[in-house]
């Protein structure tokens, strides 16, 4: 009896032991998943290189040999490009990444993946806090370390909104413990995430302080209960941004100088007309359409689905219902509906609508919510929990099919968008290129206007690709010796390369056209290379022989 008691604890044993395996090779595997598609052909997909890239890239370039921007301002807090300013999360994490590796496309986009798959961790680690259901926690980790709301984003290098994210979840993660068992070390590490998010991205700085607001009155008495861990979080909150609030009050007019240039009322309409706008703008960001079926029609944005998975939208009605239900007696339930009602405020000041970057910072409350439906569902009766099943099932071919149409349809169509013919022209010509040999650039080669020094955009390209030492840029700018702009008086009279395009646009009467590029080439031209262009034409490049 002795031995069979003992064989039957050893079995159960053996079922824990294996269970825990079991969920420790489930994590792994769904962390080397989502490793693999963001990193998978990173310099590759998307195709092309943004301005938006090559300006980060270029200032933390900059920062590594000479320690200041381009402009010569020593470790600044933004950095000025474009007559714009980068937040500086982005320009430093890449700093030592291109000390170790070079300057490489996959370098600079590395970060993004990066700070992608360390939200989903957070977020997995959130829901934990909040649930207590493991399995629920890592998949809800992975679905959005792999959502679409966020994934085009996360493999390129154009702005921190990945680090805003982690900076989201890692700040609610930790508001959870200090707030709920008056954890002051919790505080610290919560005011640490929602700095971070303010510092990554400019859309985080007005949001950020919105669900604090939003945090303060779902919990309203219980704060003063906890008013120790209430004061320790807002003393380190404001120490952690007190850098940021210093530059701010000294260059605030610099530093929002494209938000008037983008702004509902930039036009100076009526009172009426700003508040129409809006209103109509708040609303898009609910409409079911645009979250789950379309959303944004950028595709540097967007690969051309919505916001969030459609699996999702079940799970967020009947989560919608279970935060209602619950929202007299459950503060964190009343903090993630305050959060949702206030998540569109950066993008609804901005003239475009459906914008799907400048309301990102709404993912984590829309997931939470999915989560907080499917938890219900489960703990629910057995329909409900074959619901769950179906749709798991659902999700299973609709994520396979979405990371096949990314990597298979998607690079074609974001050509145009990120410049890609522009910039595998302009590689090819730096190649051919020898020391004493200039390359000449027309206009028609630039997507944009450009002037004589290929500002405001396509300068951070030649500095970048065409390895122009930051000093050297610095002191004089783009050196004549290795690119010109070809103009209609140019006269090329030494061993060159010419860069244009065969067609070129016009506006007629309004609309846009494309024509032959008639403009005469130099004497002694002979065409090199084609590349086809992401549009009318093709990219020429031309061996000038005298």
């Amino acid at each position: 009896m002795q031995n069979n008691k003992t064989s039957g604890i050893d079995f159960k044993r053996f079922l824990h032991d294996n269970g825990r395996m079991f969920f420790i090779c489930l994590c792994f595997g769904l962390f080397i998943i989502a490793c693999f598609v963001h990193c998978w052909q990173l310099a590759a997909i998307p195709a092309g290189f943004y301005i938006d890239e090559a300006a980060i890239a270029n200032s933390s370039w900059s920062v590594l040999h000479t320690g200041a921007d381009e402009y010569g301002t020593r470790l600044p807090m933004f950095f000025r490009c474009f007559d714009n300013y980068h937040d500086p999360v982005m320009v430093y994490f890449l700093v030592p990444l291109m000390a170790v590796f070079g300057k490489g496309i996959a370098v600079v986009r590395f970060p993004g993946g990066f700070f992608h798959i360390a939200a989903g961790i957070a977020f997995a680690c959130l829901v934990w806090r909040m649930f207590r259901n493991k399995y629920l926690a890592a998949f809800s980790g992975f679905i959005f370390a792999v959502l679409p709301w966020a994934f085009p984003l996360s493999r390129n290098t154009s702005a921190g909104y990945m680090p805003m994210l982690l900076g989201i979840c890692f700040g609610w993660l930790f508001m959870i413990p200090a707030f709920n068992r008056k954890s002051c070390p919790a505080a610290i590490l919560s005011a640490l995430g929602w700095a971070f998010a303010m510092y990554s991205h400019n859309c985080g700085r007005l949001t950020v302080a919105l669900y604090l607001i939003a945090f303060g009155l779902a919990f309203n008495f219980l704060i003063l209960k906890r008013w120790k861990v209430f004061v320790m979080f807002s003393v380190s909150l404001i120490a952690f941004m007190l850098p940021m609030i210093l530059v701010v009050l000294r260059r605030g007019a610099a530093l929002t100088q494209r938000f008037s240039t983008i702004s509902v009322w930039h036009d100076s309409p009526g009172t009426r007309e700003v508040v129409n706008r809006i209103v109509v703008r708040y609303l898009d960001y609910f409409n079911p359409y645009f979250v789950f079926i379309t959303g944004d029609s950028n595709p540097r944005h967007n690969s051309g689905v919505g916001l969030l998975f459609l699996f999702m939208l079940p799970l967020v009605i009947i989560g919608l219902y279970v935060l209602v239900k619950y929202f007299l007696r459950n503060p964190w339930y009343r903090f993630i509906i305050a959060a949702l009602l206030v998540y569109p405020a950066a993008a609804i000041l901005t003239v475009d609508r459906f914008h799907s970057t400048r309301s990102l910072n709404g993912a984590p409350f829309w997931c939470m919510t999915a989560v907080a439906g499917a938890l219900w569902c489960w703990r629910r009766r057995e329909k409900l929990k074959l619901l769950l099943v179906a749709l798991a099932i659902f999700a299973a071919g609709e994520v396979s099919y979405y990371f096949y149409d990314y990597f298979t349809a998607y690079p074609k169509s974001v050509r145009g968008a990120n410049d890609a013919a522009m910039l595998d022209s302009l590689q090819a010509a730096v190649k051919l290129r020898k020391n004493s040999e200039t390359v000449w650039i027309c206009p028609s080669a630039m997507p944009m206007r450009v002037n004589h020094n290929f500002k405001p955009y396509y300068y951070s390209h030649l500095v970048y690709f065409g390895n122009i030492p930051p000093k050297q840029y610095r002191k004089s700018g783009i050196p004549p010796e290795k690119f010109r702009l070809y103009g209609a008086r140019d006269k090329i009279t030494a061993p060159a390369w010419l860069l244009r395009r065969s067609m070129v646009r016009i506006f007629n009467n309004g609309r846009l056209e494309w024509i032959y590029n008639g403009r005469p080439l130099p004497k002694g031209a002979e065409l090199k290379l084609k590349i086809p262009a992401d549009g009318p034409g093709e990219y020429q490049i031309y061996r000038i022989k005298e």
